[in-house]
């Protein structure tokens, strides 16, 4: 079983991502935040594989989370993604995550994301 963790301060979306993945084989949901402190926090206790976490949040953006997530426990994988134009991300963005998609694009992408992740372990 894939964990994952969801990071969207849009607690609509949080939910309705969360409702999307639950549909899906081999994973199990062990924690939301709404923001990147609360992930952080998150990524300490409950140790997962996966993170989709969104750029732009209150207290701690998506960008400054991943980056600490990384220095904590490196092989969690960081998916970020945006609502707004996917440069927002930028050059540490993308260094830092192990992707960055634009939101309109996040539920077409989590299939293969999450296949070759499943695949892995």
């Amino acid at each position: 079983m894939l964990k994952i963790i969801i990071v969207d301060d849009h607690e609509f979306f949080r939910k309705t991502l969360k409702n999307y993945l639950l549909g899906m084989d081999e994973i199990i949901i062990i924690g939301e935040a709404g923001n990147g402190k609360e992930a952080v926090e998150l990524v300490k206790n409950l140790l997962p594989q996966l993170i989709l976490m969104d750029i732009q949040m209150p207290e701690l953006d998506g960008i400054k989370a991943c980056e600490i997530i990384k220095q904590t426990i490196p092989k969690t994988i960081v998916i970020l993604y945006t609502g707004h134009d996917i440069e927002i991300c930028g050059r540490e963005g993308m260094t830092l995550a192990n992707r960055c998609l634009p939101k309109d694009r996040l539920f077409d992408e989590i299939p293969a994301i999450i296949g070759k992740l499943t695949i892995n372990n």
